[in-house]
């Protein structure tokens, strides 16, 4: 956004600029497009983050990973934007524990697959 606000405040500056500021002006149309172009990116990467919660919340694994490996593509995209704000750090933390819980379910089938076969060895 502090981003976006001083682009503003420099199109205006070099629309006011005559000949000279029209030569500046364009560099300035290109660095908007590029400013945008990762705020929509970064603003796709909070959405799949979102849903990655959510499918941790509600148990569905596989699509936590869509939307975790999605999230992550778009976060290091947006590189520093995404460190600085903690987005990144975040998804991972949740990375790690999903990684627990999956152990945990290995673990628990392996546990339950032995008992069924000592009930079916009865």
């Amino acid at each position: 956004e502090k981003a976006q606000r001083s682009l503003k405040k420099a199109k205006q500056a070099y629309s006011n600029a005559g000949e000279l500021g029209e030569k500046r002006l364009h560099d300035v149309n290109s660095l908007e497009k590029a400013v945008t172009r990762e705020v929509q990116q970064l603003e796709m990467a909070v959405s799949f983050h979102r849903k990655a919660k959510e499918a941790v919340q509600i148990g569905h694994l596989m699509q936590f990973r869509k939307h975790w490996e999605d999230a992550r593509q778009l976060y290091l995209k947006c590189g520093a934007a995404a460190s600085r704000q903690e987005m990144l750090p975040d998804l991972e933390d949740l990375e790690k524990s999903v990684v627990v819980q999956e152990k945990n379910l290995v673990s628990l089938t392996a546990t339950l697959t032995a008992c069924e076969e000592a009930l079916a060895a009865r």
